[in-house]
């Protein structure tokens, strides 16, 4: 079954994966325990074959892209980022429509 994955757990799972990655200040959860629990989560979404569900108008890569730039002290992507990439490179994708309410700024 697809599976859309909340930004913040990109973050959090990105924040415990490598000790220099840019999020650790401000990924939530703060506690590390938390956020060791949700890396493995997305690392075992990551060697499983479900697919990721992103939006045919790239919101939601787009909102991931903001809140996990490309980390130069890594030199690398974050690990949400890497984890998106090998879904799009094997592609486990599941595109779907949003649609916006544009009333709500």
């Amino acid at each position: 079954m697809p599976k859309l994955i909340d930004t913040n757990v990109m973050l959090a799972a990105s924040a415990i994966h490598n000790d220099l990655s840019a999020l650790v200040a401000v990924a939530s959860p703060p506690d590390p325990s938390l956020r060791e629990a949700v890396y493995q989560a997305l690392r075992n979404f990551e060697e499983s074959n479900e697919a990721i569900v992103l939006d045919d108008e790239n919101l939601i890569r787009d909102e991931y892209e903001r809140n996990m730039p490309f980390n130069q002290a890594m030199k690398s992507q974050e690990y949400g980022m890497l984890v998106l990439q090998k879904k799009l490179d094997g592609s486990e994708l599941s595109p779907v429509t949003v649609d916006v309410d544009e009333s709500t700024g």
